[in-house]
């Protein structure tokens, strides 16, 4: 089978390429760079205060520094966005299940559906961009060394929520927020630490003993 070749644009050209990736998006095949840019990050601060990012489905982040200065990232353009994808392919998905497979209007459905999810992919992306970009300017404009982030990334793990709720955790993207967060923090010399949340919400902050409920 003869090598696949592909133009890529002009920009690239000459550039320090170290990997090449064929990577399938939703609706469409796209050609993944990675580019060695020369640039070096700054070293990671050694000075500078501590803040506590906790994650949420409803606001993407509430970001606490030690001295008592907060910042909450808003999720409601992303919830909205969502819940219109949802919709619309619930639409979609009853209209395909009444049409014949491998039929015209079969495949016009199954486009139209991919293309609403490609949409998603897109617009979510943006806006978890601008959100962690928000988050990391402002600890940098707090002097921050150093962001501790709530670890959710087994909060669904052997728990039924209900339909709803298990959708809403399903489709919540904690961990795409996080990368971008890490390396965006890193641009600035600031590091990042996933902590474990377990029985946090019942352990008391002068003594450190686990209570049996929440003080």
């Amino acid at each position: 089978m003869p090598a696949l070749s592909l133009p890529i644009s002009g920009e690239y050209v000459g550039a320090d390429i170290c990997k090449v990736e064929l990577t399938w998006r939703v609706d469409h095949y796209e050609v993944c760079l990675t580019l060695d840019t020369g640039l070096e990050n700054p070293p990671m601060k050694e000075n500078g205060q501590m803040a506590g990012a906790d994650l949420g489905e409803v606001n993407i982040s509430a970001i606490a520094t030690e001295a008592g200065d907060s910042l909450v990232v808003s999720g409601r353009a992303l919830r909205s966005v969502k819940r219109l994808r949802n919709k619309r392919h619930a639409e979609l998905s009853s209209l395909i299940a009444r049409s014949k497979p491998g039929s015209k209007r079969h495949r016009k459905l199954m486009k139209s559906k991919a293309r609403a999810s490609a949409k998603l992919h897109c617009q979510q992306r943006d806006i978890l961009h601008k959100a962690s970009r928000q988050a990391v300017e402002f600890c940098q404009t707090n002097v921050v060394r150093k962001i501790a982030i709530g670890d959710v990334r087994d909060i669904q793990d052997g728990i039924a929520l209900g339909r709803m709720a298990n959708q809403k955790i399903s489709q919540w993207p904690h961990g795409q927020f996080v990368q971008y967060l890490i390396y965006k923090a890193r641009q600035y010399g600031m590091g990042v630490e996933q902590i474990p949340e377990d029985y946090s919400t019942r352990t008391c902050s002068c003594c450190g003993e686990i209570m049996k409920y929440a003080p």
